[in-house]
């Protein structure tokens, strides 16, 4: 885990990226996301609400309290991640790659 956090959105334009970072708290609500690598990065109470994901990875990922809400998940690997904890609720998943992921639950 690197020591850096990124705190705004703003900064995710610049990244594609974004293994080893502390991603904790952030807003991603409304959001679309695509080719974004959160590979052994922290999550915890991250907003996931109405977003989608597309061509993303989560490998190693720690989600727990975050929340995934009416959130769409295209041809993304999400492998060995953690869920405790999080909400889950009406999410889409299409042509996508979930193994070994604790407490995911849709």
């Amino acid at each position: 885990m690197t020591d850096d956090n990124i705190t705004s959105l703003d900064s995710l334009i610049e990244f594609k990226d974004l293994s080893l970072y502390n991603l904790s708290y952030l807003d991603f609500s409304k959001k679309y996301l695509t080719k974004i690598v959160f590979d052994n990065s922290v999550l915890y109470f991250a907003n996931f609400t109405d977003t989608v994901l597309r061509d993303c990875s989560f490998r190693n990922v720690n989600l727990s309290n975050s929340k995934l809400i009416r959130t769409k998940i295209h041809n993304t690997k999400i492998v060995n991640s953690n869920f405790s904890n999080a909400i889950i609720s009406d999410v889409e998943i299409e042509e996508s790659f979930l193994k070994d992921n604790k407490e995911f639950k849709y």
